[in-house]
């Protein structure tokens, strides 16, 4: 038996932008799929003007649906709380950086990531193969894609078939640098994959049970997105604030640049680079969010003002990580072999700190409006 759900956009940020987070990737494309966003009903607005579209044409290759799409990644990893998460890896691994899952302590971001949404679900993981492949048959066949941890690659993909009764599996998917042998597939092209035994023991299916309302921000969200800026709690790195201080604190010894062999020194560039990288692309995606009062979600007046204040220094944080990048190397192309010997220089680290205290301020800064908009969006306060 064979079954292939058509017309579901890929993974991987089709529209052209950067995209590292996996999942919410993922959660996109289901969403467009399942909600069908309708260009005479839903607002899509622009990341120019921070008003609503009016289809001015400046984009040249505008499409509503590319641009929802969009738009809707933009949401989703804010409201998830995943752009407000920083962290640093002291041990330089690279795949903290991209699958930001891998430092959350529970599944609150899956969960509000789905809440915001509007989709009821389950997690599913570690149940005998059988069983595990007729869940994803009985998904494909009612013509809901099945979001999977660990079946191509060792990030989130997105099932979109089947073949052989679930034994081989097919959809898109966009490999990581550091994926394993182990996640190996087919690649089809565009994104797409097919893989056969595709289970593995950390396998996890997020199987779509029902659509429910879409949560709509309060002060609730205002406080999570507030700490998760101030320490969203992480294991195995440091986050937040305190990221930040781990990272500047590192710069700062003198020793350990002057003695790191080539090697140990590009791993440590890859991974700066990599962390400037982070928040430059999730405080940018977090600006046009607030910009746009978090894509109408928010309405009052007061706290959309508020809003566009945090757009406004998330959007300083992105550009400021241009800075960081043209103090160490040159840009976002991570370049180790070319410039990693320049962290020997005391003097371009220092550069790089005082640029990195410039970012934490504008985060702590974005806390004391986030607790603003919370304080003026309680029950009590009305």
């Amino acid at each position: 038996m064979k079954k292939e759900i058509s017309g579901v956009l890929p993974v991987g940020a089709p529209w052209g932008g950067p995209e590292s987070i996996r999942f919410v990737s993922c959660s996109s494309s289901l969403y467009m799929h399942l909600k069908q966003p309708n260009e005479f009903e839903d607002e899509l607005y622009c990341n120019r003007s921070e008003k609503l579209c009016d289809r001015c044409g400046r984009c040249r290759d505008y499409d509503w649906h590319r641009k929802m799409h969009e738009q809707v990644y933009h949401e989703l990893l804010t409201l998830s709380g995943l752009n407000c998460r920083t962290v640093w890896d002291p041990e330089f691994r690279p795949e903290l950086l991209t699958d930001l899952l891998r430092t959350t302590r529970d599944d609150e971001a899956i969960a509000r990531t789905m809440a915001f949404a509007g989709f009821e679900y389950r997690l599913v993981e570690g149940l005998p193969a059988d069983r595990m492949r007729n869940l994803v048959v009985q998904s494909i066949d009612r013509g809901t894609p099945v979001p999977a941890f660990q079946v191509a690659g060792d990030d989130w993909c997105l099932i979109t078939g089947y073949d052989a009764d679930g034994a081989r599996v097919t959809g898109y998917f966009v490999p990581q640098p550091w994926d394993s042998g182990e996640g190996r597939v087919e690649e089809l092209g565009e994104h797409a994959f097919s893989k056969r035994d595709w289970l593995r023991p950390g396998t996890r299916l997020l199987l779509i049970t029902d659509e429910c309302p879409a949560r709509v921000p309060d002060y609730e969200e205002f406080a999570y997105l507030r700490q998760m800026l101030i320490d969203p709690g992480a294991d195995d790195c440091v986050s937040g604030l305190a990221a930040f201080d781990s990272c500047i604190a590192f710069l700062e010894n003198d020793a350990y640049f002057t003695a790191a062999d080539e090697e140990t020194l590009k791993r440590c560039y890859a991974h700066l680079h990599g962390f400037i990288g982070l928040l430059a692309e999730s405080r940018c995606f977090a600006a046009f969010a607030f910009f746009s009062g978090l894509f109408g979600r928010v309405r009052h007046r007061e706290l959309v003002k508020l809003s566009r204040k945090i757009g406004s220094l998330f959007m300083e944080t992105h550009n400021s990580c241009w800075n960081a990048w043209a103090a160490f190397g040159k840009d976002h192309i991570c370049r180790p072999d070319r410039y990693a010997q320049l962290l020997r220089d005391r003097t371009v680290r220092r550069e790089t700190i005082g640029i990195l205290r410039e970012l934490k301020q504008n985060d702590w800064n974005a806390v004391l409006l986030l607790e603003a908009m919370e304080s003026r969006s309680t029950p009590d306060s009305e």
